[in-house]
This record gives structure tokens, sequence and C-alpha cells, in this order.
């Protein structure tokens, strides 16, 4: 079970689910609604390996539901950091690979003018460029549906 901790304003999240995959994803998250321009950075200190493709780290996601399309920057045990979305409600996701990274390490996300782009770093200043995909997410109203965990 997925479980989040708040310290000092900062965040940390043990994650937990079946997987960010497929046509529909199940996973443990923590969430913000946000229209507009978007620059999140989140610092992966460890991840334990429970599966090769075990994931942690940043989304944008059109909405709560399963198959919502979304565009992931994601630290993984076996595979470093990837990069994986889903284009098309409902369809299956798509993963790029990144870099063979292992924490700690920073991910980067940035939504600017329609494109959404994913980056990494070892210390957090110098950015290394991952991916970067030409995709409007519309934000719709977060619903919440009870085959997500959270």
């Amino acid at each position: 079970m997925g479980k989040r901790t708040m310290e000092g304003g900062l965040s940390t999240v043990q994650g937990a689910g079946a997987d960010i995959w497929a046509n529909a994803d199940g996973f443990h998250f923590l969430y913000q609604i946000r229209g507009g321009e978007v620059e999140a950075v989140v610092r992966v200190t460890s991840q334990e390996p429970t599966d090769p493709w075990a994931k942690a780290g940043l989304m944008v996601r059109e909405s709560l539901s399963p198959g919502s399309r979304h565009f992931t920057v994601a630290a993984t045990p076996a595979h470093g950091a990837i990069v994986l979305g889903r284009e098309f409600t409902g369809q299956r996701s798509s993963v790029d690979f990144g870099s063979d990274l292992t924490p700690p390490y920073w991910l980067k996300l940035l939504r600017q003018s329609g494109f959404l782009s994913a980056y990494t770093s070892r210390d957090g200043a110098s950015w290394s460029w991952v991916a970067s995909e030409a995709m409007d997410l519309t934000i719709q109203r977060a619903v919440r549906d009870p085959r997500h965990q959270r």
C-alpha cells in the first residue's frame, strides 16, 4: 500500500499499485490539478527493486481515469530513467528509454506551448534532455475513480 508523508514542506511518497502501462493504469499517486504551463521537479533518492519496471516520477495526465492520456518521466530499478505516455485515451502506453542513471537523481517535466518535455539531472542544476512530445492535454475535472489506489 502506498503512502505520503509531509515534513518541513517536503513530501515523501511511497508508491504501490499494479502498473502504469498497457491501456489502463493502477498506481498510488499524489496530484494537483494544474492548467497552463507546468514545471515540476522531483528527486528520486531511492527505489526498491520490487519489479524491474517499478516507476517513481512525474506525470501530466488528462484525467484520473485509468485509461487517460498521459506523459510521464520516471525512474525504474532496472532500466534507469524512462519516458512513457499514452497518446490516445484507452490505448496502450508507449515507452522511450532515457538514461541508465541510478538513484539519487532528479527528474523534471515541463509543459510549455503544447509540448511536454522530460529531463534528468545528477545535481538538480545541470539538466539533460530525454524526450519531448507534442501533446495538448486538456485537463479534465478530477473525478474519483474507485478502481484507482490513492
